[in-house]
């Protein structure tokens, strides 16, 4: 950023005054051509998934084979993939793209449901030290009296 002196009336000496940028909270856009915007992200999501489906397209070949139901099967699988690629790159949901959802259900189909809660026993342990009581305290004061007279 560069600083532009501004001239107050007041004071001989310019004031510098700097420029705070106000977006930094929006992605900065890759690609925009009329009404398509694709930020990085969203530049990434879709090469990603439509080079699935290209490389899809061409394993299920042979089902093009089986005739028209192939085909149309191929074509089916294919479009659904590039409608869930579109999504995914364009969709998001409270604010969080659909990618951290698919891994917040992630988790929490690997994290344990059932918690299951035991009572600890704390006055059944003994502790690594020895305890200092006040009956103890008495009869050590007692052992130095008599040692002492």
């Amino acid at each position: 950023m560069q600083a532009s002196p501004i001239q107050d009336p007041a004071a001989s000496s310019p004031k510098r005054a700097w420029q705070i940028p106000t977006h930094l909270s929006t992605p900065d856009l890759i690609f925009t051509f009329a009404f398509i915007r694709l930020t990085g992200r969203q530049l990434l999501v879709l090469m990603a998934g439509w080079s699935l489906l290209v490389q899809i397209f061409r394993a299920t070949s042979v089902l093009s084979a089986s005739g028209m139901a192939g085909n149309l099967l191929r074509l089916l699988l294919c479009a659904l993939l590039g409608v869930l690629s579109l999504l995914v790159a364009y969709l998001p949901i409270a604010g969080r793209p659909l990618e951290s959802w698919g891994l917040v259900l992630l988790r929490y189909h690997l994290s344990p449901h059932v918690w299951v809660w035991r009572r600890t026993r704390w006055h059944s342990v003994s502790p690594p030290w020895p305890l200092f009581d006040a009956g103890d305290a008495s009869s050590a004061q007692s052992a130095v009296k008599e040692g002492a007279s």
